[in-house]
């Protein structure tokens, strides 16, 4: 007897229980939106469909485009070629920096450096 009491006190209690029945879990968002279901009450129709209901008029004739004659027309076109701004060549400020100043291959070997970033400690 003396053998069985310290083999079950050296022997570790392994077993593990689980519950078998969870606790239910209200879900409020659900149960209000239940409630707001149960609650909703649809708008009584107008008996009267007329009076929410606008009388159509259709809308005014459009005017006809007015056409240009042969002569009116290449009076426009020679005023507009006369009116045509030639561009300016753009000028460089005097404070562009490094980037501006550089021509095109300068620009792309600048862009394409290793960046070095300094490790923060």
């Amino acid at each position: 007897m003396l053998r069985t009491s310290i083999a079950r006190v050296a022997r570790p209690f392994a077993a593990r229980s689980f519950a078998s029945s969870t606790v239910a879990v209200k879900d409020l968002v659900q149960e209000l939106y239940v409630k707001e279901l149960k609650a909703y009450k649809p708008a009584a129709p107008a008996s009267d469909a007329s009076a929410s209901i606008k009388g159509f008029s259709a809308p005014a004739a459009p005017k006809t485009p007015e056409l240009l004659g042969a002569d009116a027309l290449a009076k426009e076109l020679a005023a507009y070629d006369a009116d045509v701004a030639t561009p300016e060549a753009p000028t460089v400020s005097a404070h562009a920096d490094e980037s501006d100043a550089l021509g095109a291959d300068e620009y792309l070997h600048l862009v394409e450096a290793d960046v070095h970033v300094e490790a923060h400690h």
